[in-house]
């Protein structure tokens, strides 16, 4: 009897690009290439503004330019939150 071995399932990438997007739909400030760019060179990495918002706009997939975007939008993301908590404490 032959013993069938179990695939197991991958995980899907495209739901995780996916949300990574949707985030930065919500979150990325109008102003994002400097500041991509930025991040990306403190890793070695020299890109385009053009290259940064091909990737934004899903025309490339460079997963080290997303993941600089996703930063970028993290931090756009605290920002807001620490506006809107010093909003309420001014009410």
């Amino acid at each position: 009897m032959t013993n069938i071995a179990e695939k197991k399932g991958k995980k899907n990438m495209q739901m995780h690009i996916d949300a990574a997007y949707l985030f930065l739909n919500e979150y990325l400030p109008p102003n994002y290439s400097p500041q991509v760019k930025a991040k990306l060179k403190l890793k070695g990495i020299e890109v385009t503004t053009s290259t940064v918002n091909n990737v934004r706009n899903k025309v490339h997939l460079k997963i080290d330019v997303l993941n600089a975007l996703v930063e970028v939008a993290k931090n756009n993301q605290a920002q807001l939150e620490e506006l809107i908590e010093n909003v309420k404490q001014i009410k």
